[in-house]
């Protein structure tokens, strides 16, 4: 079996999901510290985050299943 090497955008997909994992526990704890509401108002992050997150996701998928075919 060869030992396949991951591509930029597979690192950058990586980095991308922890980033927005800590973003994510920072920005509850903010709100719950300051009794705000979660509600899409206050999120309009995830309007950029969450199409940006999936579509990396795809990308990274589809390459890893392209590189794993070959």
């Amino acid at each position: 079996m060869k030992k396949q090497k991951i591509t930029m955008v597979q690192v950058l997909t990586i980095a991308f999901i922890v980033m927005y994992i800590i973003w994510e526990r920072n920005l509850q704890l903010y709100l719950t510290e300051n009794n705000l509401e979660n509600t899409y108002a206050s999120r309009r992050d995830l309007t950029v985050i969450i199409p940006v997150l999936l579509t990396l996701i795809f990308i990274s998928v589809r390459q890893w299943l392209k590189r794993h075919d070959d």
